[in-house]
């Protein structure tokens, strides 16, 4: 799953490249453009905001721009910590990346839902499998399964 994030952060190149980045530090970003998103999401699962995510993910966007918004405003502070970027460059990267990002990724997932269980499977794993979603999901009537 997280393969394919990193994938989809990688299409992104040209906008990490066009930045005030150095090239010796473009591929670290771009990790960390996946570390913010995964942090973000695991953030919520732990903060018992499992049905926030499932919104996101499904297309109930009451919570997708917070939640996008989140990840952007990490994601220009990480830039602006770690990587030396002034903050205005780091906040044009940020807002450039992951709303795509995140766009493209939610598709794909939804995409997979239909497959092999895509959003519940990325749920399990953000929450270290300590809780299988789709049972939590089903046993509150929030999803159907086909």
């Amino acid at each position: 799953m997280f393969e394919k994030l990193n994938q989809i952060v990688k299409e992104s190149e040209q906008a990490f490249q066009a930045s005030n980045l150095g090239q010796n530090s473009l591929r670290d970003a771009m990790h960390e453009a996946t570390g913010v998103i995964v942090d973000v999401l695991k953030s919520q699962i732990d903060h018992g905001k499992a049905k926030d995510v499932m919104s996101y993910f499904t297309g109930k966007q009451s919570n997708y721009q917070g939640l996008t918004k989140a990840m952007t405003n990490k994601y220009a502070h990480r830039l602006n910590r770690y990587f030396n970027l002034d903050m205005d460059d780091a906040k044009a990267l940020s807002e450039k990346v992951i709303p795509t990002v995140m766009t493209k990724f939610v598709k794909q997932t939804r995409e997979e839902q239909q497959k092999e269980n895509g959003i519940f499977e990325m749920m399990n794993w953000l929450s270290g499998n300590t809780v299988n979603f789709e049972n939590f999901f089903l046993k509150l009537n929030v999803v159907s399964v086909a």
